[in-house]
């Protein structure tokens, strides 16, 4: 984390949870001011690394800097925008998820990480659970409080 402290960088996904399965990313986001320069600092930081990927796009209207590789065996995902960490959708989804998991027993996460052994992803898991439509990344938002 040190490598991307001006990032203002937040571990979220499923690993901090404790719902990863085996091949489960370490997901990190963080916060760019510049697009360009955060492209090129995590070129020059992490190119070297095993599958190493980096891409742009754009998620609900906001520019996003994905970065893939495979450090120590460790599958890493690194996920830039412009908005700040504690603003961005996969850290306000760790929030939620915990309260979730918080509040149920422990056979609705033994359920998640069997969905999630089967494929699906985390938020999609919890979704089918919860008996959710539409597009899970936005339907748990709806927990927000």
């Amino acid at each position: 984390m040190g490598k991307l402290a001006e990032y203002d960088p937040l571990v979220v996904g499923s690993i901090p949870l404790a719902i990863d399965v085996p091949g489960s990313d370490l997901d990190i986001i963080c916060k760019y001011d510049n697009k360009e320069g955060f492209i090129a600092d995590l070129s020059e930081k992490f190119s070297k690394q095993e599958s190493f990927n980096i891409y742009s796009s754009r998620i609900y209207g906001n520019p996003t800097v994905t970065a893939d590789f495979v450090l120590e065996k460790v599958p890493f995902q690194i996920f830039g925008q412009e908005i700040p960490t504690k603003m961005q959708m996969g850290f306000r989804h760790l929030l939620i998820e915990q309260k979730i998991l918080l509040d149920k027993d422990e056979n609705f996460k033994a359920q998640i990480i069997a969905l999630k052994k089967s494929g699906l992803k985390t938020e999609p898991a919890f979704c089918r659970l919860l008996g959710f439509a539409g597009n899970p990344y936005l339907e748990i938002l709806k927990l927000e409080t």
